[in-house]
């Protein structure tokens, strides 16, 4: 995970050691902290001098938040005018924001599918945040399926797919 894609409203630095700096970003839709690490050396350059170069570790080949109890995936087929007006992208920016995983997608039929997971409170605030996020650009749009099916375990984004 890239540090600046947690959008952290609160962080903590913590020195390890003289070469070591480990930020702990909280965001807020995924109560635990993340920590990443950020690494400090000195290097001699060909000129004589001495730079600080710094390098960040645990990018995005860590392990995936464990699910909150209360955690559930929904399939959702949107119809109506949601392509062509930023749907899918607004859709990933609030999944985002809202700390939800899974993907979104437009159909042949135009109609936009998606799937969302995260806990029982992310998944309801994704329909509210919707519409407030078109409240100033209103769209009509239905959500003409909603079920409920299985999490999966390890996912760790929320992506538009083609």
């Amino acid at each position: 995970m890239r540090a600046d894609s947690l959008r952290p409203f609160a962080a903590r630095a913590s020195w390890e050691s003289s070469t070591q700096l480990v930020l702990y970003a909280y965001a807020p839709t995924r109560g635990a902290p993340r920590a990443v690490t950020i690494n400090c050396r000195q290097e001699a350059r060909k000129d004589g001098r001495h730079v600080l170069v710094w390098t960040q570790t645990g990018e995005g080949d860590g392990p995936a938040d464990p699910l909150p109890d209360d955690a559930r995936r929904l399939h959702l087929r949107f119809v109506g005018q949601v392509q062509g007006v930023g749907f899918r992208w607004t859709s990933m920016g609030v999944a985002r924001d809202l700390g939800l995983t899974g993907w979104v997608k437009n159909e042949l039929d135009g109609s936009v599918t998606a799937e969302i997971q995260g806990s029982a409170a992310h998944v309801g605030a994704f329909f509210s945040q919707m519409l407030e996020a078109y409240r100033h650009h209103p769209i009509h749009y239905t959500v003409e399926e909603r079920e409920d099916i299985p999490l999966v375990e390890g996912e760790t984004d929320f992506e538009v797919r083609y």
